[in-house]
């Protein structure tokens, strides 16, 4: 059997590297740092303010990030995204942290440390500290490991 590839959605207004995807929804953060997300939304998990879905790729607002700060990574669960902006700080929304707008992950729990690397499973997150710590978040585990 042949297999092909078939392409379901063009966008080539998004210059990006980075990309994400979750169970149902998608997510890419152009090379400027603005983040888009489309597809299934019913848990709040793209991050638009609403629970709708999103046929083409929506901006989610960064007014919430300070002058200088912008997004350079993302993660997606089964119906939740985090993303990491270059001032280390990590942003969730979605069905886990019950928002269906970014908010900011207290870093307090992690002893104040920017946050270089993410990395989701679907009920599970994995997160880096800049001094090379990994912290796990999911059910069953221990929250740290060093």
């Amino acid at each position: 059997m042949k297999k092909v590839a078939i392409l379901l959605l063009s966008i080539n207004f998004i210059s990006s590297q980075i990309i994400g995807v979750g169970t149902y929804h998608s997510l890419a953060v152009k090379d400027n740092g603005e983040l888009y997300s489309w597809g299934g939304n019913e848990y709040g998990q793209l991050g638009l303010g609403n629970s709708g879905i999103q046929f083409s790729p929506g901006e989610i607002s960064q007014g919430f990030l300070s002058e200088n700060e912008q997004f350079i990574y993302v993660a997606a669960k089964m119906h939740n995204i985090m993303a990491i902006t270059n001032e280390g700080n990590l942003y969730r929304w979605g069905n886990a942290s019950l928002s269906n707008v970014p908010l900011l992950f207290n870093r307090e729990a992690i002893n104040n440390k920017k946050i270089v690397k993410i990395a989701a499973g679907n009920s599970h997150s994995i997160l880096l500290d800049e001094d090379g710590r990994v912290f796990f978040e999911g059910p069953s585990w221990p929250p740290v490991f060093s």
